[in-house]
């Protein structure tokens, strides 16, 4: 009973521990020189499915930088689909992705529509400008900005598995395998989103750096 009590009172003050430390990257600025083996990860490179030469990096952080980052995803979810509208669907909606294949499906087999288009950015999440980035996270969902801005302050060391301790240099871009990745990614699309329908009238939708368009 002793053990388990002691064990009970140590798991609490990790979880208070963990918690202030998410807490302190939502709301400070904190000098980037104490985040660095934070934000330091894993870099492991996947092959692409549909391009036997393509090559996809994920960045695989720390077991403590993924347990904050969920909570803040968790935490922010409303304010993210907020700021990343209803057209970016990466933002968290739920079956957001199923609904906008659907939807662009009917639109499709209107009598009216003359055409679709489907695109696929190249190495979208690795070529984001960062300072770009963070600019339109601070102006459209201010509640991230922090934790954000924490995190892609400076260029991230990233680790090449197998490679006796050598690592890269992350210095734009989002990483993928970081749990506001695909979410910092989404708010960052929203001034293009809003540009392109200002152009046209077609319908589009995205889901990260996937996007389609229908109509005339």
């Amino acid at each position: 009973y002793s053990a388990q009590n002691t064990m009970a009172k140590n798991l609490s003050t990790l979880e208070t521990a963990i918690a202030n430390v998410a807490k302190r990257l939502c709301c400070e600025d904190i000098e980037s020189v104490c985040l660095e083996e934070l934000l330091s990860c894993r870099l492991i490179p996947l092959k692409k499915k549909n391009d036997p030469n393509g090559v996809r990096p994920i960045g695989i952080g720390e077991v403590l930088r993924r347990i904050i980052g969920k909570a803040v995803m968790s935490t922010l979810k409303t304010d993210i689909m907020h700021a990343c509208g209803s057209i970016q669907t990466c933002s968290g909606i739920d079956s957001g992705i199923e609904a906008a294949i659907h939807g662009m499906a009917d639109k499709f087999m209107e009598e009216g529509t003359e055409a679709m288009i489907l695109v696929d950015a190249t190495n979208a999440f690795n070529s984001m400008n960062r300072c770009a980035a963070l600019l339109a996270v601070q102006h459209r969902c201010p509640a991230f900005y922090k934790y954000l801005h924490n995190s892609y302050q400076m260029p991230t060391r990233q680790y090449i598995s197998g490679a006796n301790g050598k690592f890269l240099l992350a210095k734009e871009g989002a990483t993928q395998g970081d749990n506001a990745a695909m979410s910092f990614y989404g708010i960052n699309t929203t001034p293009i989103i809003e540009e392109l329908e200002n152009l046209s009238e077609a319908a589009q939708v995205w889901y990260a750096d996937d996007s389609s368009a229908c109509g005339t």
